[in-house]
């Protein structure tokens, strides 16, 4: 159970930076507020977003894929957890039988 939630942590991981912007950012440092309102503008008029509609279909489907996998996994885990505790429940009321 244990080595499918790191594969879990991992998969849910790599699906997020998949799904969010890039994170390479750029610091500027700004003498007064004027400037840093130009640096601003200047940043966010040359910020360019690449439209959805761009990405390959190949991508598209293993990024679905890699989705159900994880769907898959969690549910999964949960089913192993709902075992583990009614064997535990159950080994836990034979040893109360016996003594």
């Amino acid at each position: 159970m244990q080595s499918e939630r790191k594969k879990i942590e991992k998969l849910t991981a790599v699906l997020h930076s998949v799904e969010n912007h890039p994170s390479n950012r750029h610091i500027y440092y700004a003498e007064d507020r004027e400037e840093a309102r130009e640096l601003q503008s200047q940043a966010s008029e040359s910020r360019v977003t690449p439209p959805s509609g761009d990405i390959p279909d190949l991508i598209k489907r293993k990024t679905v894929a890699s989705y159900r996998e994880l769907e898959a996994r969690k549910s999964r885990v949960n089913k192993l957890k709902k075992l583990y505790m009614e064997m535990s429940l159950k080994k836990e009321l034979q040893v109360r039988v016996i003594f």
